[in-house]
């Protein structure tokens, strides 16, 4: 029976010894009640990803969910979507989580950032044709300078803003004034500030693709795309507005947060990565994903927030090859976290 004893008692010991180690190689947020990083997080500086050096047609950053760390459900929700952006050439996409006829993207479209959303039309299509889709897009009426480095949000706002940016205001969907205190309404900032906000009224109809009206009849949240994928410079599985593809631009420090943030808020954190505790604090349960891309080189972005929505950075070939050469410095004006 002591024999017995000791050995349990050695191999409790073992366990704790384990588990000890386990937390040390690995940022934890807390070995306790809140969630472990599924990836070892790489910090090797302030680096960021030249997606205009891509060897092909396509170059991105591809995440998917799974059962154990599903994608986030972008759908009946306000949201954030952010990153920095350092232009090299106009068109593509920035931050994606979209498929044909549902999602929100973040994107340029003739140097011009913009911000927009998809919903499947309520309207049932024909077997064989494409699904009924409403696209609602608000642009920022700016034009981005090559080479600076520039902050992009889009948000779908959750609450009247008449009070919140009054000197920025948008038609309803049923073109009377007002667009800003619609709920939901898009938002896009530009360094911080308010551009423009725009309308997600109820698809009024495409007389040319003789798809008839929606019934909906007032403003809507974006839905979920049907696959688990997310993207960072690239709007994913078909252009919205005309764009598709890469962006020719380095991407830093892409955020989503499944709330919809204001002017303050946004510049409250936009020039500082994002640590550990504190208001700018990567353990925030409305962050959904964090790309800091400060790796520096390989083949990986790990997700920051925790959520294991870590990926890999791809070209576009038959069997979607990793891409190592893109690593370059990040955006030296951003505030170092731990």
């Amino acid at each position: 029976m002591k024999n017995t004893f000791l050995m349990n008692g050695k191999s409790s010991l073992l366990l704790i010894s384990a588990i000890v180690i386990l937390c040390t190689g690995f940022f934890i947020l807390s070995c306790g009640n809140d969630s472990q990083r599924k990836t070892q997080d790489t910090d090797r500086g302030a680096f960021a990803i030249d997606f205009s050096q891509c060897p092909g047609t396509l170059c991105h950053v591809f995440a998917a969910g799974d059962r154990i760390n599903p994608a986030p459900d972008v759908s009946d929700t306000e949201l954030t979507v952010e990153a920095w952006v350092q232009s090299k050439a106009t068109d593509g996409g920035i931050f994606s989580r979209m498929d044909p006829s549902r999602g929100i993207t973040l994107y340029v479209k003739n140097d011009e950032p913009k911000f927009g959303m998809r919903v499947q039309t309520a309207m049932t299509s024909t077997p064989g044709s494409p699904t009924p889709t409403a696209e609602y897009v608000v642009g920022s009426g700016f034009t981005l300078m090559k080479d600076a480095w520039t902050h992009i949000a889009g948000v779908i706002a959750a609450e009247d803003h008449s009070s919140v940016h009054p000197a920025v205001t948008c038609l309803k969907g049923d073109g009377n004034a007002g667009g800003e205190t619609e709920i939901p309404h898009l938002d896009i900032y530009v360094n911080g500030d308010i551009k423009n906000c725009g309308t997600t009224w109820g698809f009024q109809g495409d007389p040319v693709a003789q798809i008839p009206p929606d019934p909906a009849t007032g403003p809507q949240f974006a839905d979920n795309p049907a696959g688990p994928n997310l993207a960072l410079a690239d709007v994913l599985s078909g252009p919205i507005d005309g764009v598709g593809g890469t962006i020719s631009a380095v991407i830093d420090e892409a955020r989503l947060w499944l709330t919809g943030k204001t002017e303050n808020q946004i510049q409250e954190c936009m020039n500082t990565e994002l640590g550990v505790g504190g208001i700018c604090n990567r353990g925030d349960p409305d962050l959904a994903v964090y790309y800091r891309l400060n790796e520096g080189e390989h083949a990986n972005a790990t997700d920051f927030s925790g959520n294991g929505l870590s990926g890999g950075v791809f070209k576009f070939t038959p069997d979607e090859e990793e891409w190592e050469d893109g690593w370059v410095p990040g955006n030296p004006n951003l505030q170092r976290a731990d």
